[in-house]
């Protein structure tokens, strides 16, 4: 079997090397490249085509998720697995939306490296654990069930979440400011929120900004 060649890269240069003594260590991979930012992993993958990029989401400059979407727009062939500190679910969706195959924690051990990238290499898509389960209680949870909404009331929700005031609202929409802080109130009881900050919560989940 041919072994699995993988580019790493992250802006900190102990856990590039880190997770390339890990990698190497592991039957059947082959770390043939590192880099510690995106445009330099850029200019060298016009070189090195592997088989598997696993990219810092967090970088300065060009980030891990505008590396993933060039990298899937040149090198389709390319799987790309995000590595991360965090469990962001709204960013976490945007990345599959932009064609993650998956994505990990930095936390992670090495037998949970060796399952992600067994599945990504055989088309699976792969998130840490702890991600799948935050993933469905999300999913589960009233905040992200908007279909009570009518579609007047879903319109104001957005436009809320998006900062705009009651009267900004209500001169856009044609209607009284008293309407659309009525609209306001039912929006809040039908979602079960109490504030502001709630429905801005709200409308990044559903990527209304």
């Amino acid at each position: 079997m041919a072994s699995i060649n993988i580019f790493i890269t992250d802006d900190h240069l102990l856990i590039l090397e880190g997770l390339s003594a890990i990698l190497e260590s592991i039957e059947g991979i082959e770390v043939v490249g590192m880099s510690q930012s995106a445009t330099a992993t850029l200019e060298k993958l016009q070189s090195i085509q592997p088989d598997l990029l696993i990219t810092d989401f967090h970088m300065p400059g060009v980030s891990g998720q505008e590396l993933l979407r060039e990298v899937k727009k040149k090198y389709p062939k390319i799987k790309v697995l995000i590595l991360s500190m965090h469990e962001e679910i709204p960013e976490i969706v945007d990345l599959i939306k932009d064609k993650a195959d998956g994505y990990i924690l930095k936390n992670s051990g090495k037998e949970e490296f060796i399952v992600a990238i067994q599945k990504v290499m055989v088309g699976e898509k792969y998130f840490s654990s702890s991600i799948v389960h935050q993933l469905l209680r999300d999913l589960n949870n009233p905040l992200l069930d908007t279909k009570a909404l009518s579609n007047q009331e879903l319109k104001i929700a957005k436009m809320l979440a998006n900062g705009l005031s009651s009267p900004i609202i209500a001169e856009q929409l044609f209607i009284s400011v008293n309407t659309v802080n009525t609209h306001k109130k039912r929006i809040y009881a039908k979602l079960n929120i109490s504030n502001l900050q709630e429905l801005v919560k709200l409308g990044a989940q559903k990527g209304w900004f």
